[in-house]
């Protein structure tokens, strides 16, 4: 006889109201006017695994989502890898490496959008399968076909496929787990994502020393590819007992709304704090700042930028899982970390035995925060409709992708017309990465009272 508190997926539907999603963003969030019909393994706070089969489907579903954000962030700082040989290859000064490296960056950038429409309307299969056959065409474009232009296809379509991974997962993670598990799932998902990230700084400049060019760029797109066929076999969007949902709206209706959601501007406000400085710092201008204007060895500079992508890692798992056991956290957490990162720079630019210290502890800091600067996803996904978790999601990355972006290219301008040698100039052209902080703690602050309120009833 079964036990009775045990659910399988193929439990029958009980009509039942919907019931207001707690918030800890002080945001109200929607509900149905209608009643609509719920498994009795769906609650307000999301689904219960009252069976291992469900317990198992979400942890696949997870995984399959997970190992495809690593493939992504390989295939992303692929090309940062293999920069010298790109050069070779392709007969280009550091101005050609830069317009390819600035032109995946902007299809990434503009891809978070559709992402989220894309994933929301049709599902994260579609959207997952669809991006990895993308990045796979563009990593086989970069190894048979020589050439510049070849080479800007490439990346247009990597960072087309890129921008579409991560918000699919996300809408992934909402759909299977109960809202008081997103931030450490979605935590955890950056952590493999790191991953993904030292599979290109290690393995794949092992390859492309040992292997060549033109094997590893083939492996890279074969791995994709594959991916993409297991993801389309395997994957499914919802769980077999979770009733269909509602087409997701789409236009102008939907992205005004989440601009106006309180916890995408929470989120927001979080995004310029971490997020910001971490990609400026990690993925442009931080190992020249580190060398060039401090004169660190090469091999040091990579080993800490390294470190760095480890403790990204490490802080993503640690706290997703503190997140989940006590959701108020939260903001409080990403101002004291914002807090000691901008300490860091304050410590550097003092001079002195202090300073050396802390261009040491500098990446690891700015590592920090990008493992933290994950939980602002938590803000946005419990102020908004659950058709619509993706589209929301997107809106705050591509605001604080394009900020950074922004941010990245006002130190280029800066270090160019600064007075004083390029070494010189770059120590105050950075200046701009910790003004992001800045300027994303100060928003937290003057949204944090509401954010803290704790919902009624």
């Amino acid at each position: 006889m079964r036990h009775p508190s045990v659910v399988t997926d193929a439990a029958p539907a009980v009509p039942r109201p919907v019931e207001r999603q707690p918030s800890t963003t002080g945001a109200r969030v929607p509900a149905s006017r209608s009643h609509a019909t719920v498994p009795p393994e769906q609650t307000a706070r999301g689904l219960r695994f009252r069976s291992v089969r469900a317990l198992h489907g979400a942890r696949t579903a997870w995984a399959l989502g997970a190992l495809a954000y690593a493939v992504a962030q390989l295939n992303r700082t692929s090309l940062a890898v293999a920069a010298p040989l790109a050069q070779q290859r392709f007969h280009l000064g550091a101005t050609g490496l830069g317009v390819l490296t600035a032109l995946q960056l902007l299809c990434y950038a503009c891809a978070q959008l559709p992402a989220g429409l894309v994933a929301d309307r049709y599902g994260p299969r579609a959207a997952l399968t669809g991006a990895l056959l993308c990045m796979g065409a563009g990593q086989a474009v970069l190894a048979f076909v020589p050439g510049f232009t070849p080479a800007m296809v490439s990346r247009v379509l990597v960072g087309a496929g890129d921008g579409f991974v991560y918000l699919a997962t996300l809408r992934l993670c909402a759909s299977w787990f109960p809202q008081n598990r997103f931030a450490a799932v979605n935590n955890l998902t950056g952590a493999i994502g790191a991953i993904g990230q030292l599979c290109a700084a290690l393995p794949l400049a092992q390859a492309l020393h040992l292997l060549g060019w033109q094997v590893s760029f083939g492996a890279v797109s074969t791995a994709s590819a594959l991916l993409a066929l297991v993801v389309a076999l395997l994957l499914r969007d919802r769980p077999r007992s979770a009733p269909v949902p509602a087409p997701a709206p789409v236009g102008a209706a939907v992205l005004g709304a989440a601009l106006r959601s309180r916890g995408v501007h929470l989120a927001v406000a979080a995004h310029l704090a971490l997020m910001g400085p971490f990609v400026v710092f990690n993925a442009l201008w931080g190992y020249t700042f580190l060398t060039q204007c401090h004169g660190l060895a090469p091999t040091t500079a990579q080993l800490l930028l390294t470190a760095g992508v480890g403790v990204t890692a490490s802080v993503s798992w640690i706290t997703g899982r503190a997140a989940a056991r006590a959701p108020e956290i939260r903001v409080p957490l990403v101002i004291g970390v914002t807090g000691a990162h901008l300490a860091g720079w304050l410590l550097l630019w003092t001079g002195g035995p202090v300073s050396t210290v802390a261009l040491f502890l500098l990446p690891l800091l700015v590592g920090g925060s990008g493992g933290v600067a994950l939980l602002s996803f938590s803000f946005a996904k419990e102020d908004c409709p659950p058709q619509s978790a993706a589209t929301y999601c997107g809106v705050v990355n591509v605001i604080g992708f394009a900020t950074a972006l922004l941010s990245a290219l006002a130190v280029g301008v800066l270090r160019d017309h600064l007075p004083g040698s390029p070494q010189t100039a770059l120590g105050w052209a950075v200046l701009p990465i910790p003004a992001l902080a800045l300027a994303g703690l100060l928003a937290l602050l003057r949204l944090r009272r509401p954010a803290l309120r704790r919902p009624r009833g």
